[in-house]
């Protein structure tokens, strides 16, 4: 059996056609959109991401470089103490050790003349 169309059918299967033609690459055309539209999101919030990141970064370096100059100038401090220190102990032993009737030879001389002692001082120092 073969079927006839007549002049009218086939203008109307032939619109039918066009439209579902039409409409599929419509919906491809939208999923392509789509798909794009989402790639671009998910770049945006990356990129929102990295820059929170970078803030952050820079945020905790600075911190970071604060909290070592602080320890810079701390162990400057001490420095100068030691060095403070170290003067105060030299003028100490000086005053001890050096001039006229000075301490060392004060006990010295005290226990020359009979004095009971357990202890005598270190050798090192008698010698100087």
């Amino acid at each position: 059996m073969l079927l006839r169309l007549s002049s009218v059918n086939l203008r109307l299967l032939s619109s039918k056609i066009c439209v579902a033609r039409f409409l599929n690459a419509s919906v491809n055309c939208f999923s392509m959109f789509w798909s794009s539209t989402l790639y671009t999101i998910k770049s945006l919030w990356r990129q929102e991401d990295q820059t929170k990141n970078a803030l952050e970064i820079a945020k905790k370096s600075g911190a970071l470089y604060d909290k070592f100059v602080n320890f810079i100038e701390s162990l400057q401090k001490i420095g100068e103490h030691i060095d403070k220190s170290k003067e105060m102990y030299e003028k100490a032993y000086n005053q001890l050790k050096n001039g006229k009737g000075n301490l060392i030879s004060q006990a010295e001389n005290i226990k020359k003349m009979g004095a009971i002692t357990k202890k005598s001082l270190p050798k090192d120092i008698l010698d100087e």
